[in-house]
């Protein structure tokens, strides 16, 4: 192929002049990664441009030449990655912050050796020594002084170990006597620190630029780029090279003619962006190997990207690789080491099973006994397994095999294939965990050598066979050598050692963070890229997905180690700062735009679906709409929807969705799965206003499903279930129909609310008890220390469970704890005429080997509740707090409470059972009565409530009189009497009940009001003939409720 440099962009037109104007000389042409330059002289080969002599090549890599060979001369050798992690996490952990400071934990030293170690890579690369950084930082805080003391700590271990990093090649290769009569290019996007810069700078006095003019991009270019680094150097002169379009959208002026090849879209939702723009490439006439497809955000485009790809079986390469946690093989040696970073307790190991990511004869088998390891009450830890615990404990070996036992002989006969399954879980599951925990260290200190053998260990003999075929097996060889790098690297720390869950914690930490699969393009191969790295291959079509406000252009988030104005005020300009990210992605963007050729689609998703909400587009790409949205094509095909047009569809499966309303596909489906009959009519009377077997009557009397009828355990909350909504009971209780278990985090939060409460009733129950035990009463100025030393033990415990992942989150939780306890103490401290009788009263959970002393009034039977001759049932539950009061008579009573860590909104002091919705007070203190009682101790309980130590309520307590057993057997009554007829209907009073309901994907709005009943019982009438439902003198009194 012949070059031509009028139809060429601008870049490779450019390249091509140089090449041509020094034809034999050496050249050097400075490119941001080695995976770019040889894209682009692949690119350029391609186009029939020679390039004989020319070197594309990193400053880096060009320093390394001259320096490396001198620097090991003197004995000196390159730290790794691994290595200055490592270090920066041992050195994080000796620093005294001080009692309390959110960076004085274990896992904040895993967490933020990364943060730590960007800026002190900045620094070095900048040029800044420790002691130049100290003298700019006048008056400095605790905080900057630990850094200025890490710092020292680092180059000292530099210079002690005998290595060096990017600063030392850069510093040694300036000394070095720079090659004579080199051509010197630098591509405008290349960042330049300073030390980069002073040394490219040092190679020639005639450097040129690849690029545009610096005003050319309407931008103001990056603060450490080529183009402002060396914006007097000229461009090369490449004739008439040209700009793709949309490459000059900040200069054009109005009345311009709008460029053609430029196509927009939007989409519901980011899958079906990414499958949308594909859809759009494919059906152009796109090839594979024409296709650039550049994300703007890794998250959540990438995992989405690779998913669709693979489904699509479109062969394809990655520039920057794909996580470890995209692969099964990375994905199953993560959940080995987060098994040991909990301390080997059984709900990581429960993920694995489930998930079939062990290799193990029978994944299924194995996976069945999943329920059975969480309900067997494992202690956890290396030495639990294998050893018997103090008090007469059972090993957690033998804990399991007991259960496994009964679980298996549990299992019926009928059909056979269940049983065998059973004894076949039961074998493997204890071989598969005895090999684990052979497998796992454990000894209490153990070495980062150790931990990092059983990783290696494990990839052998746990992960998927069919991940090591293809690139299943690249990616196991990719993480076997980042595990051997770790400990056989330069500067490792020889002396990491510590606590197996620490150290495991540290290599979840690195390798959720390891790539594998990076490469550069290739004929045949979609190529994806990140925004950074893309135009360099020169392919005919540009996809960019991502330009909604939420992924780009990002946010500007200060490093927290050294603000921006911190940095502008030590550096002078050498430090890049951290709020200009946002405007160096635009500027990268058009960038890119201006390097594209001829056909370029830009994406954004405009509607989040796992939060339901309005998503908008980025500011550049409402304005690219604005400017180009009338371009030709541009009204065909506006918005990727969740289902595509059918000659849009992809696959067979989009075909179907596409045409799922055509009648004679329909009737092909039907008669094929015969069973969808029954869905289209459930479809269609769950849309019916009446009462039927559609809306949660079960068709017949069921007395046996009357709470308390046979003879089962009730608890507090599923009465209170079945108070608030019939069919939310029915499956919760009767079908058991668990909802996924999503841990689902609020943003800018560590702890869900239920995890936040739960910790919170942790911590007073120790404190109270402890108290308690010393005769003393709260007092705000004596206790408060004590209390907070109690929350911070309790926190770092559930550190251990619930890793932090979001630093900011965690400080926001704690801080919103350390305020609910104070509340909670001053509350406490003026209430002189109560005194705790109990904490966590438990009664109804029988005994167990593992269980401590317990407190006076706690009773392992559950307790017999006789309301009237119609409701009776045996209750078991655990009261939070049970006070003791003396009037002025000296008669003593009884009061129960119940902590509460959220709104105090659904109770009110007026109706304070409201309907039945809110019992579990009202059946803690007939409860109550009955195991003091039991006790034969005297006294009864007169009050009951919730109390509200949290910052919203500010110390509310909302309480009332126990009533009378027969008035909350008035209540329960209709629902009792609903439950035996067969009657689980979707009836409540509380209109906001389906707002925050587990099963609302299951009913939806189907769920009908007070108001909505008459109607309902009506329409059953009209159908039958003026009959009335069995179950409707049970619906009246409930409405009478």
């Amino acid at each position: 192929m012949k070059s031509d440099s009028v139809s060429m962009r601008y870049q490779f037109a450019q390249l091509a002049a140089l090449c041509r104007k020094h034809p034999v000389t050496p050249k050097v042409i400075f490119v941001p990664t080695l995976q770019i330059g040889h894209n682009l002289g692949s690119a350029l080969a391609q186009q029939g441009v020679s390039w004989v002599n020319a070197h594309f090549t990193t400053p880096l890599g060009w320093a390394n030449r001259s320096a490396a060979p001198a620097l090991e001369a003197a004995g000196r050798q390159p730290v790794s990655q691994d290595a200055e992690y490592f270090f920066m996490r041992q050195v994080l952990s000796r620093t005294d912050w001080g009692e309390g400071h959110p960076y004085a934990t274990a896992y904040a030293a895993t967490a933020l050796a990364e943060t730590f170690l960007q800026t002190i890579r900045g620094l070095r690369l900048a040029g800044m020594s420790a002691e130049e950084l100290a003298a700019s930082l006048d008056g400095m805080s605790p905080e900057r002084r630990n850094f200025v003391r890490i710092y020292r700590n680092w180059e000292q271990w530099l210079e002690s170990g005998g290595l060096y990093d990017e600063a030392d090649l850069y510093r040694q290769a300036m000394c070095a006597t720079p090659a004579q009569g080199l051509a010197v290019a630098v591509l405008d996007e290349m960042p330049l620190p300073e030390l980069a810069f002073r040394f490219v700078e040092s190679l020639s006095t005639s450097i040129v630029r690849i690029g545009r003019s610096v005003d050319a991009y309407g931008l103001s270019p990056p603060q450490e780029s080529a183009c402002k680094r060396f914006n007097l150097a000229p461009t090369v002169v490449a004739g008439e090279g040209t700009v793709g379009p949309g490459g000059e959208i900040y200069r054009r002026r109005v009345g311009d003619a709008l460029p053609a090849g430029i196509l927009l879209r939007e989409a519901i939702g980011t899958g079906n962006e990414v499958r949308g723009a594909l859809r759009d490439a494919l059906r152009a006439g796109a090839k594979a190997d024409e296709i650039e497809l550049v994300y703007t955000a890794e998250d959540p485009y990438l995992p989405l990207i690779v998913d669709v790809l693979d489904g699509l079986h479109i062969p394809s390469r990655y520039a920057a690789g794909i996580p470890a946690t995209l692969t099964r093989a990375g994905q199953s040696l993560l959940g080995f080491y987060r098994w040991m970073a909990e301390d080997c307790k059984p709900e990581p190991l429960v993920s694995l099973l489930r998930s079939r990511l062990l290799f193990v004869d029978d994944p299924d088998a194995v996976a069945a006994s999943a329920d059975v390891i969480l309900a067997a009450g494992m202690r956890g830890g290396r030495s639990a397994w294998d050893n018997d615990g103090e008090n007469g404990r059972k090993s957690d070996r033998k804990r399991l095999w007991g259960r496994l036992s009964r679980w298996a002989e549990a299992v019926p006969d009928d059909p056979a294939e269940y049983k065998a399954l059973a004894q076949k879980a039961r074998k493997q599951t204890m071989n598969v965990l005895d090999d684990l925990y052979k497998t796992s260290p454990g000894a209490a200190t153990v070495s980062l050598e150790d931990v990092v053998k059983a990783g290696q260990e494990f990839l052998k003999r746990f992960v998927p066979i069919r991940d090591r075929e293809g690139h299943g097996r690249a990616v196991i060889e990719s993480l076997d050598n980042r595990l051997r790098g770790m400990v056989s690297a330069p500067g490792m720390v020889a002396e990491t050692t510590g606590r197996l869950p620490d150290l495991a914690r540290a290599l979840v930490h690195v390798l959720e963070r390891h790539k594998t699969r990076a490469a550069t393009a290739r004929p045949g191969y979609l190529y994806v890229v990140p925004l950074e790295r893309g135009g360099y291959t020169g392919r005919k079509y540009t996809v960019i997905v991502g330009l909604s406000e939420t992924t780009f252009p990002g946010a500007g988030i200060e490093d927290p180690i050294l603000l921006d104005d911190e940095r502008e005020h030590i550096s002078g300009g050498r430090l890049p700062l951290q709020r200009a990210r946002p405007g160096e992605a635009v500027w990268s963007l058009v960038r890119l735009l201006g390097m594209a050729d001829s056909h370029v689609l830009l994406t954004a998703n405009r509607r989040d679906l796992v939060q339901g909400r309005e998503v908008h587009p980025s500011p550049v790409f409402a304005q690219l709409r604005e400017e180009f949205g009338k371009s030709e094509g541009m009204d065909a095909h506006p918005v990727y929807r969740i289902v595509p047009a059918p000659q849009d569809a992809l696959t067979t499966v989009g075909i179907s969705l596409a045409l799922r309303d055509d009648p004679s596909i329909l009737a092909d489906v039907l008669q094929g799965y015969p069973a969808l009959h029954r869905g289209l009519e459930a479809v269609r009377a769950r849309g019916e206003a009446g009462f039927g077997v559609y809306h949660g009557w079960l068709g017949r009397a069921t007395p046996a499903l009357r709470p308390g009828a046979s003879g089962e355990v009730l608890s507090a909350s599923r009465i209170e279930t079945l108070t608030a909504c019939p069919y939310r009971y029915f499956l919760r209780y009767v079908l058991r129909a668990q909802p996924p278990d999503a841990r689902e985090v609020t943003p800018g939060h560590w702890l869900t609310a239920a995890e936040f409460g739960r910790l919170m009733h942790k911590i007073l129950h120790e404190f109270m008890t402890e108290l308690s035990q010393r005769g003393e009463s709260p007092d705000a100025d004596k206790h408060i220390d004590r209390l907070l030393d109690v929350m911070r033990e309790a926190v770092a415990s559930l550190e251990v469970r619930l890793p932090v992942r979001e630093q900011t989150g965690y400080d926001t939780d704690v801080r919103r704890l350390k305020r609910a306890l104070r509340i909670f103490l001053n509350e406490e401290s003026g209430r002189r005429d109560r005194r705790p009788a109990g904490f966590e009263v438990r009664f109804g959970w029988g005994a167990s080997d593992e269980a401590d002393e317990g407190g006076p009034l706690d009773s392992p039977e559950p307790v017999a509740l006789h309301l009237s001759e119609e409701v009776r049932f045996r209750l078991r539950g655990a009261i939070d707090r049970v006070d003791r009061v003396w009037d002025e008579a000296g008669c003593d009573y009884y009061e129960v409470w119940d902590y509460k860590s959220g709104s105090a909104r659904k109770y009110n002091f007026s109706d304070l059972m409201a309907g039945g919705r809110s019992l579990q007070w009202a059946l803690y203190a007939f409860a109550l009565d009955a195991l003091l009682a039991e006790k034969n101790l005297p006294g009864q309980t007169v009050r009951g409530g919730y109390f509200f130590p949290n910052e919203r309520e500010h110390g509310l307590r909302i309480y009332n009189s126990r009533p009378g057993k027969e008035a909350v057997a008035a209540i329960l009554k209709p629902f009792f009497d609903l439950a035996e007829s067969g009657a689980f209907l979707r009836v409540h009073k509380d209109k906001g009940i389906c707002t925050f309901c587990e099963y609302m994907t299951v009913c939806g709005s189907e769920g009908k009001q007070e108001e909505d009943v008459s109607e309902a019982l009506e329409s059953w009438s009209d159908l039958s003939a003026g009959e009335r439902p069995p179950f409707a003198p049970a619906l009246n009194n409930w409405l009478e409720v």
